[in-house]
């Protein structure tokens, strides 16, 4: 049994970039109020760097190469969420928090699903 479908792994890399992207766009839009910030918030950030996280990790051939691309992912987050305040935005530490949990969370998610896909096509 195949993990993960052959065009989900063939175009990995496009959809991360295009997710990235959108993650990008959506972090550096103004709005009109932040003042409220509820858990909604750090769970959006989660499953969006969770994704990224994922989809960037899933083509990576090694565990050091997947471990190089969390550390990119993460440090996109970061790199976006110093840029908020140019764009009328705030910066939050609690953020950047959820967006390494969800890299982390999305890289292991592929790393694992890649493991789990050699082993089985290995027997």
């Amino acid at each position: 049994m195949k993990f993960i479908p052959p065009l989900l792994y063939r175009y990995s890399d496009q959809f991360a970039l295009s997710l990235a992207v959108v993650i990008a766009i959506l972090s550096l839009m103004p709005q009109q109020s932040l003042d409220h910030v509820s858990m909604d918030d750090k769970l959006q950030h989660v499953s969006a760097y969770l994704l990224l996280g994922f989809f960037a990790g899933l083509s990576r051939q090694s565990l050091r190469t997947t471990l190089g691309t969390l550390v990119a992912v993460t440090l996109f987050g970061v790199l976006l969420e110093l840029l908020q305040p140019w764009f009328g935005r705030f910066f939050e530490v609690r953020d950047l928090y959820a967006n390494a949990l969800g890299a982390v969370m999305g890289s292991l998610l592929a790393y694992g699903l890649k493991t789990l896909s050699a082993r089985q096509g290995a027997t």
